[in-house]
């Protein structure tokens, strides 16, 4: 009697434990999902992948930016954000991919902004590669959604979007920041020119809406595919042209639809290094910085008010002046040369480039990086 006694009184502690066992072989429990599988990027992942690779150097930037590049095993062959990715093999890029280097390294999941075509998407399926397409974003709330999407594939539910909040932190304060220091600017219009054959920022891209921020009234904002008639330019009659190399300030003159515009002949004219232009990452914001100190210098190093409440200066992002952007002056008729700790305004045509992690706004429209 005794003996029957004792085994139903640890009778509830053997089905408490034997539930506990079974929650945490599932890994979930009433209060956290299971970290896999997850689904993103077209692919279903049913546990967290150990190795993979990138045909794009923004999305090697966002693994990287979100800590998990040591998970990267094979990077894009036009990667050089920073030093130590140059050091991984290329394999290749999204329109040209290196399957042959693919299938030697074996990641289990290969990040492209298109898809590949379908024979090579098969063969790669085949080794146990997936492919997870994640497009190029035309907004920053797109841009969120991709970073968010790394972080999902690479993390699962429950690590990941830590790490990408830690990650998109950093970047709505920049953003913020930037914001709060223009507020009361008198804004300017401006076109940001992309290629020789007169191709613009438009309305629908991720750069269209840095201008914005930036402070700059992008003419061709109601346009779309990276298109505006020469008339509709003339027209705008914008303030400020800004370009990147290429086609560079001193081809300018010689895109149809930009040489006769005032702007030009104002040398109202600005140059942006093109790998910072391209960038569609939280590291948009080195564009973004750039612009801004270049058109508002005097607004973006004013002082930084206390926020409310407060006696303390309101956030002032790592990326601010003086820490990472530098202005200089040098005229081309002249040997004289000016350097700042802020970007600085200049007269006569400027140029605006990012060398490492500074930018710069340079006199005289034939000057060169």
């Amino acid at each position: 009697m005794t003996t029957m006694k004792l085994k139903f009184k640890f009778l509830p502690l053997l089905l408490a434990g034997a539930i506990l066992t079974a929650l945490l072989s599932t890994g979930c429990s009433d209060n956290k999902t299971p970290n896999f599988p997850v689904t993103a990027g077209g692919i279903t992942l049913e546990s967290e992948p150990a190795t993979v690779a990138s045909l794009s150097p923004s999305l090697s930037e966002i693994i990287y930016g979100i800590g998990a590049e040591s998970k990267l095993v094979g990077r894009s062959e036009n990667d050089g954000f920073n030093g130590p990715v140059r050091l991984l093999p290329s394999v290749g890029t999204s329109l040209q991919p290196n399957i042959e280097k693919l299938l030697e390294l074996k990641p289990n999941v290969l990040f492209s902004p298109v898809a590949l075509s379908e024979e090579n998407t098969q063969k790669l399926n085949e080794a146990g590669i997936q492919v997870a397409v994640l497009p190029v974003p035309s907004t920053i709330e797109a841009l969120r959604k991709r970073i968010s999407d790394v972080g999902l594939i690479l993390k699962g539910n429950n690590k990941g979007p830590k790490l990408v909040a830690e990650y998109l932190t950093k970047f709505d304060n920049e953003l913020n920041y930037v914001k709060t220091k223009l507020a009361g600017v008198e804004r300017k219009t401006g076109v940001f020119v992309l290629g020789s054959d007169g191709s613009v920022v438009t309305g629908d891209t991720l750069l269209g809406e840095i201008m914005e921020t930036a402070g700059l009234d992008n003419v061709a904002k109601d346009h779309t595919g990276y298109q505006i008639s020469a008339e509709e330019l003339a027209q705008a009659d914008p303030q400020v042209i800004i370009t990147t190399n290429p086609p560079g300030i001193e081809k300018l003159s010689l895109i149809g639809k930009i040489k006769n515009l005032p702007a030009l002949e104002r040398a109202d004219v600005y140059e942006l290094d093109y790998q910072y232009a391209d960038r569609y990452s939280a590291e948009i914001t080195y564009a973004l910085y750039a612009i801004a100190y270049a058109l508002y210098p005097e607004a973006m190093s004013a002082p930084d008010e206390p926020e409310s409440g407060s006696t303390s200066s309101a956030f002032v992002p790592a990326i601010s002046a003086p820490e990472l952007l530098t202005a200089s002056r040098a005229a081309e008729s002249s040997a004289e040369s000016a350097v700042s700790d802020t970007a600085s305004a200049v007269s006569g045509s400027s140029q605006v480039a990012l060398s490492g992690q500074s930018a710069s706004a340079v006199s005289s429209a034939s000057s060169k990086k």
